[in-house]
């Protein structure tokens, strides 16, 4: 006879937290800043989320995580032109922590420079050059003042790094500009 037992088994398994950052955007339109923060979570209760940026700048928040979700909200905090990072911990009720999740924003400001700008004449005829340069940057508006109240403003396009605006057809009187 064969005496042999089925062995009993049983399953206790225990799943640590996980994070992952869903969105991270920090950026700026029409001279206004905008960020986004958030993501998700498994098996957690709470999301340490660690934010460090230029100027040295670090800001630690510790989020909530409600159905699977979190978000943090940054409308309260300078976010001045640059480089940013962030990193996601997840832990649940026991303190149990997940592996990080990191991610990278940032932005950087146009920039304009007036490279030539000459107006003068020549044999009786007026010459008139202008243009420049612009980092970050699609289009230059350039404001052009003169005597007797002349005022024209020119939206340029900016094309790899530079601009120039076509003056020849304005009248231009002697003057200072």
């Amino acid at each position: 006879q064969n005496n042999t037992s089925t062995p009993d088994t049983a399953d206790s398994g225990y799943t640590l937290p996980t994070v992952a950052i869903d969105t991270f955007e920090i950026g700026s339109e029409g001279n206004e800043v905008g960020a986004e923060l958030n993501g998700s979570a498994t098996n957690a209760s709470h999301v340490s989320v660690t934010l460090t940026g230029p100027n040295g700048l670090e800001q630690t928040f510790d989020v909530e995580v409600v159905n699977g979700a979190w978000s943090v909200d940054l409308s309260e905090l300078e976010l001045p032109e640059g480089s940013y990072s962030v990193e996601a911990v997840a832990r649940d009720a026991q303190n149990n922590t997940s592996a990080p999740d990191t991610a990278d924003s940032g932005y950087t400001l146009p920039t304009v420079a007036i490279d030539t700008f000459t107006i003068g004449s020549e044999g009786n005829e007026v010459g008139a050059e202008l243009n420049g340069t612009a980092t970050n940057a699609s289009h230059v508006s350039v404001t052009l003042t003169g005597p007797n109240g002349l005022e024209e403003t020119f939206d340029v396009e900016v094309v790899n790094g530079s601009w120039s605006v076509d003056l020849s057809e304005l009248e231009l009187p002697e003057g200072s500009y």
